[in-house]
């Protein structure tokens, strides 16, 4: 008897840890040393899965086309939208890297400046994490711009602040002064020509605690 692909359809499991914590009875949950020994063993799950799941789509993806690149899209964490066949594919082997590789400012340039290829990538640290500038000729393709917003948001690493803005070449850079009298980015007199965008806003940045009196 044929196998239908369901037959044999394996699902990647993103979080192991959680999975397994659900999976506790419930008298045995809120127990606090309990909870980490199965969060422990589930890293070594996660590890296994991960690793197993790059080498299976990293095997297919050169090949794949139409349907077996998005069944190997959902595995990994990548959905086509509207990208074209080339750019989903980039983005996969773009994904499977991020869900693999240790979140790291380097990691985070390498894999913008490859999916914003051939435009530009410039960092610039701040006080509490560093932002990424794209100089583009012309802009990203909001495709382009909006699966590498995702991937960064995915892979930045924890607790950090990471931002990813987009402006033109030859155009007003982000941050300079105007010459008196122009309005840039005014929301008084918008323009139908915007001088940046932002990819990804990196996280909500804490508001300050105020005292008794605040």
């Amino acid at each position: 008897m044929a196998l239908s692909p369901d037959d044999y359809l394996v699902i990647f499991e993103p979080n192991q840890a959680q999975k397994a914590l659900d999976l506790l009875l419930w008298q045995d949950t809120g127990r606090p040393l309990l909870g980490a020994l199965v969060v422990a063993l589930a890293k070594g799950a996660q590890l296994a899965e991960d690793t197993s799941f790059a080498a299976i789509a990293g095997s297919l993806l050169d090949s794949a086309e139409g349907a077996t690149l998005d069944r190997i899209g959902e595995i990994v964490g990548e959905t086509r939208g509207a990208l074209s066949h080339e750019s989903f594919g980039m983005f996969i082997g773009l994904r499977i890297t991020a869900n693999t590789a240790f979140p790291s400012e380097d990691t985070v340039f390498t894999l913008l400046a490859s999916a914003v290829d051939p435009s530009t990538v410039a960092s610039y640290l701040i006080d509490d994490g560093i932002v990424f500038v794209v100089t583009s000729d012309p802009f990203l393709p909001g495709s382009i711009a909006s699966h590498s917003g995702k991937l960064i948001r995915d892979l930045r690493p924890a607790g950090m602040f990471v931002a990813v803005t987009e402006q033109e070449v030859d155009g007003a850079e982000i941050g300079t002064v105007a010459t008196p009298g122009t309005l840039i980015g005014s929301i008084a007199t918008p323009g139908p020509n915007p001088i940046g965008r932002l990819i990804y806003d990196g996280w909500c940045r804490p508001r300050p605690r105020r005292g008794n009196g605040g």
